[in-house]
């Protein structure tokens, strides 16, 4: 019928459409490598193409906010590292998953990005990750004035300095 074609035509305006980018880094880092113990950082990306309305869901009780549940597991025993909901109304949603790098060794996980309303818009992606032997790494030196600084009072100190009496008597009669 006519009212079942517009009831369809309204669906198919509603349904997201959906591209996902992930980008794995190391924040402040000069190289692309990563070493065992950094702060390593997954970046998701959800692009849609206008801005999130409502749910079609006709039959639901209530009025329903699209979301995003976004799932990291790693590949060889399956365990899951990190699930967090992501709910925005606008066109771009970046969610940013940060761990410590394990140690030296190569490793996959499992990224899954699933529609909290629609069946069919779920993303699964892998992300391999080589982590690199941190004793390579060339030694870290603190320049000789930077560790001069640490002889230097901080504000605090010098904040509780200043309240100090410069007359420390215990004497009764004063």
């Amino acid at each position: 019928t006519a009212e079942e074609k517009l009831d369809i035509l309204t669906a198919c305006d509603i349904i997201p459409k959906i591209t996902f980018t992930t980008k794995v880094f190391v924040d402040d880092d000069e190289d692309d490598n990563v070493y065992e113990g950094d702060l390593l950082t997954i970046l998701v990306t959800i692009e849609r193409q206008d801005k999130a309305k409502l749910v079609y869901a006709p039959h639901f009780p209530f009025p329903k906010q699209e979301g995003w549940w976004i799932l990291l597991g790693n590949s060889v025993d399956n365990r899951i590292l990190h699930v967090e909901k992501v709910t925005s109304s606008g066109t771009t949603v970046e969610h940013r998953i940060k761990m410590q790098a394990p140690k030296q060794g190569q490793y996959r996980f499992n990224l899954q990005i699933k529609s909290n309303a629609y069946i069919g818009l779920d993303h699964s992606d892998e992300i391999s990750v080589v982590t690199l032997d941190a004793s390579k790494l060339p030694e870290y030196k603190i320049h000789p004035e930077d560790a001069e600084l640490d002889d230097e009072p901080t504000l605090f100190e010098e904040m509780m300095a200043a309240n100090v009496e410069k007359d420390d008597s215990d004497d009764e009669d004063e």
